[in-house]
């Protein structure tokens, strides 16, 4: 047996291995130690503060501040609500006890910001929350991605990855920062990633250069690039039970020139994957400037509808079909088949595609099952959808703000409800949510409104911070954080409006 293969045979005995112990401990009881019946060995919360103990009594305020003192075989739970901040983890797990960072058991956090993955990291488990790049940092051309992961041995299980259309997604491995082996991507939802117009640069899953990664029970969709893109050096990895749809071009193989050197995607593997309207480009493409588009690449037993191509080097075609999957309401984003689907004998689950048996119900920190596999509230799919193909998905997007003459500030957004209904914006505040405004909504789903804000100050420290219709919010916090919520329909998730100065 030749080195190569004697290598690839070793990664995939460690994967199998690794994925194994993330399954086993994702949904298994937690062990001792934990500060409550919840299993939770440290807790954050909203309301909480960083220099409390980080129990259930006292949880911690930050995320930054439960990732910094998480111990190997320790679970670390988020109190439902939006953590605003960029954190990155440093501190790693074992294989047989890795760090989990998980929801805390019935309810939903969303991180509003960039998470990145260190080089040196090793066996962390992300699982059960929403990972909303929108509020990352810029890096001057577009917000910078998330999650990004150049540690080994990292898995994200049953997320919700998003950022409204305005980086990359996930930035999987780097030859510069680290290449990131046995990445795990299992179970999410991964959409509307990537800045409009389309630039054919930014993408749900951007494998840059990692090795032997598993993607597998995903639901990758109205990404505005590509939903999986393999460039220029990603090998050995593994993708099964995805549905991809919707992107501007669903997979990509692509390589490049450097240093004279022709460098190209080799030895993955893709089945058993649902692959459907491409937006902007083919359902599969490949790519490479200097001749060497891959080798052996291999697409089996996968459903690609339309058969549309761009380059049909790099990789080989075996057993695939393409007919139409049949979804249920692929408009909603419900991708599961319906009955009778030529594509579901593909998927382990027809009804639910992918995502395998949902985790036995006990106290674990975890969310608990809900009759879907992602999932903000009780039967609900991340963005407000109601799980049972309810009325529709309540989404507030393109918000703009600026100040008129008097403090009013004129907000301009988008509600994602068919029909001229009433829509009500709502402000976070003090843990809770407060209506400050009723809108209607125009038939194309755009509204306008104003919020007067007026400035009240303080003559203990002479700030000057801002009243919303009779609401002070603190002018150092210059944001808001608004939802539009409408009535019988649903509430869209959080958004943060930074306050004009």
């Amino acid at each position: 047996m030749d080195t190569r293969r004697t290598q690839n045979v070793t990664r995939r005995v460690r994967r199998a291995a690794w994925v194994a112990a993330a399954a086993a401990v994702v949904f298994a009881w937690a062990p001792g130690g934990a500060s409550g019946a919840s299993g939770c060995h440290r807790v954050v919360s909203p309301s909480g503060n960083d220099k409390a103990a980080g129990t259930e009594a006292a949880p911690f305020r930050t995320f930054k501040q439960l990732i910094s003192v998480l111990g190997p075989g320790q679970y670390g739970c988020l109190r439902g609500g939006v953590y605003d901040e960029d954190p990155t983890i440093r501190r790693s797990g074992t294989p047989a006890a890795p760090i989990t960072i998980t929801s805390y058991p019935g309810e939903w956090a969303t991180l509003y910001g960039r998470l990145s993955v260190e080089d040196d990291v090793t066996r962390v488990i992300v699982s059960h929350m929403t990972l909303d790049g929108a509020g990352a940092p810029d890096d001057g051309s577009s917000k910078l991605p998330s999650p990004t992961v150049h540690g080994d041995g990292v898995a994200f299980i049953s997320n919700e990855v998003t950022n409204g259309h305005t980086a990359i997604c996930f930035a999987v491995g780097n030859e510069s920062y680290g290449r990131a082996y046995n990445v795990e991507i299992r179970g999410n939802r991964i959409h509307d990633c990537g800045v409009l117009p389309p630039t054919n640069h930014q993408h749900g899953i951007y494998l840059h250069s990692p090795c032997c990664a598993q993607v597998t029970d995903n639901w990758i969709h109205d990404n505005a690039d590509t939903g999986v893109n393999l460039f220029p050096n990603a090998d050995d990895n593994y993708f099964a039970r995805n549905v991809i749809h919707g992107n501007g071009d669903n997979l990509s193989f692509a390589g490049r020139s450097k240093g004279g050197v022709c460098e190209s995607s080799d030895s993955n593997l893709i089945e058993n994957n649902v692959m459907t309207s491409p937006r902007v480009r083919k359902n599969i493409t490949s790519w490479s400037p200097c001749g060497s588009h891959g080798t052996g690449n291999v697409l089996r037993r996968n459903c690609i509808y339309p058969a549309t191509f761009e380059g049909t080097e790099g990789y080989a075609l075996q057993n695939n079909l393409h007919v139409d999957p049949q979804y249920v309401d692929p408009a909603n984003a419900d991708f599961r088949l319906r009955a009778g689907s030529p594509c579901a004998p593909l998927l382990d689950h027809p009804d639910l595609p992918g995502t395998g048996p949902l985790p036995v119900p006990g106290i674990r920190p975890v969310a608990p099952p809900i009759g879907q596999r992602f999932g903000v509230s009780q039967g609900q799919l991340p963005g407000g959808k109601p799980a049972g193909g309810g009325k529709g998905a309540v989404t507030l997007r393109a918000l703009r703000r600026f100040v008129r003459p008097g403090g009013r500030v004129v907000l301009v957004g988008s509600v994602s409800v068919p029909g001229s209904r009433k829509v009500r914006i709502m402000l976070r505040r003090r843990g809770g949510w407060a209506r400050v405004r009723a809108v209607r909504q125009a038939s194309n789903g755009r509204f306008r409104t104003g919020l007067r804000l007026r400035r009240l100050a303080n003559p203990s420290t002479g700030r000057a911070p801002l009243a919303l219709r009779g609401l002070r919010v603190p002018r150092q916090a210059r944001r808001l954080v608004l939802r539009a919520q409408v009535p019988g329909v649903g509430r869209s998730p959080a958004v943060r409006v930074r306050l004009p100065r």
